[in-house]
C-alpha cells in the first residue's frame, strides 16, 4: 500500500514501536494484491487479518500480536443520502455476518480467525 494510506501508516507505527525499519520495495494499491504478489514469489507482504479471510495455501501467515488492531469507521457531514445509508447498513450487516459465520478452511487453506 502507498505510504500515505492509513493501513501503511498503522503498520509502520507498529514496526517503529518494535524498533524495526521496513522500506517497501513494491507498492500495490489493494490488500488483495499483497497476497497475490507474495503467493507468486515476489517477496514478503504484510496485510491485515480480516475475520474469516481465506488465505492461499502458497502464503504463510505470521500473526503479529503486539500491533494495535486496525479500526474501520465511517465519517460524513450533513444528512446521509439513501445510497450512503444503504452502504453503511450493508457494511454493518456484512461485519456481523463475518463475525457470526463459522467456516472450516478448505483443503490446504488457512483461515484467519
Amino acid at each position: 500500500m502507498p505510504a500515505n494510506e492509513g493501513i501503511a501508516k498503522h503498520f509502520q507505527a507498529g514496526l517503529a514501536r518494535s524498533g524495526v525499519v521496513w522500506l517497501a520495495g513494491i507498492e500495490v494499491d489493494s490488500l488483495d494484491l499483497i497476497e497475490t504478489q507474495a503467493a507468486n514469489g515476489f517477496g514478503i507482504g504484510f496485510s491485515v487479518a480480516a475475520p474469516k479471510t481465506r488465505i492461499s495455501p502458497r502464503v504463510r501467515v505470521l500473526k503479529v500480536d503486539d500491533f494495535v488492531p486496525v479500526v474501520v469507521g465511517a465519517l460524513w457531514r450533513g444528512k446521509l443520502t439513501g445510497l450512503t445509508e444503504a452502504f453503511l447498513e450493508e457494511l454493518q450487516r456484512r461485519a456481523q455476518q463475518l463475525l457470526a459465520e463459522p467456516r472450516a478452511p478448505r483443503r490446504n487453506e488457512q483461515l484467519i480467525e
